[in-house]
């Protein structure tokens, strides 16, 4: 039985803990076909993301709209559509803000809940440490720029439980310079050292 692209979800914020068995208990009432976390090929740790393969695109959507920011091992999980196409909207940096003064108290549910207002959200995601806590700031990807301009707009500022939000465009980080090395060639070293 040959799978569509629409019927994989991507789960990502994973405890890099979290085994496939686990994953298997929280899907297993959606129908799932296969379920694969993803590791380094040579230690096998995970990379902290899975993909999960429905038998039917409307159990992958049943189980996404239910099981999104559920909790396995103290972290909150994100589920998204999978999508490989190159114009994937997650390429689309101008469709992303940056949220932080954020009230450790906010679940990722209430994150993602505030700002749905302003817009079709693709990812929505709270930052949490090792243990799950929040560290107060977050991301969210709309699926159009207007809606980004118009959540920066509406939200730079205000106060939401307790805390004025800072809201800006995503800005990327700009690749890390490759560490750059000279050779040096030493003569006339002696064979024993004396400190």
């Amino acid at each position: 039985m040959s799978i569509s692209r629409q019927s994989i979800l991507f789960v990502s914020g994973l405890d890099k803990s979290v085994n496939e068995t686990q994953l298997y208990l929280l899907f297993k009432e959606y129908q799932i076909s296969y379920i694969k976390i993803a590791k380094d090929h040579t230690s096998r740790r995970s990379f902290g993301y899975a993909f999960v393969g429905f038998k039917s695109h409307c159990k992958a959507e049943d189980a996404m709209i239910k099981l999104n920011f559920s909790r396995i091992a103290n972290k909150s999980i994100r589920i998204t559509w999978y999508n490989r196409d190159e114009n994937n909207l997650r390429n689309r940096v101008e469709y992303n803000i940056f949220v932080k003064r954020i009230s450790k108290t906010v679940t990722p549910k209430e994150f993602y809940d505030y700002f749905s207002k302003f817009g079709n959200i693709v990812s929505s995601k709270l930052v949490e440490d090792e243990s799950g806590e929040s560290l107060g700031y977050g991301f969210i990807q709309f699926d159009n720029e207007n809606s980004a301009i118009i959540a920066i707009n509406q939200t730079n500022l205000v106060n939401f439980k307790g805390k004025s939000l800072y809201v800006a465009k995503f800005i990327k980080n700009k690749p890390k310079k490759n560490p750059q090395f000279n050779t040096v060639y030493v003569r006339n070293i002696p064979k024993v050292i004396k400190n």
